[in-house]
């Protein structure tokens, strides 16, 4: 029965679904309590930058 079902999923569709699972989670949780996204390298220098200047000045 699942041969069946599997057949009529088209290859784009599986080639999708390989891709969306090579990809990883997404950047952006789903779930409420866990709302959070990755922050890019840009936003984590930007932070760090501005400790560093907080904790030294200019």
């Amino acid at each position: 029965m699942p041969e069946k079902q599997l057949s009529k999923i088209s290859p784009r569709a599986l080639e999708i679904n390989k891709l969306l699972e090579e990809a990883g989670p997404p950047e952006i949780s789903i779930y409420p309590e866990v709302f959070t996204r990755r922050k890019t390298p840009i936003e984590i220098e930007r932070e760090e930058e501005a400790e560093r200047r907080a904790k030294y000045g200019n």
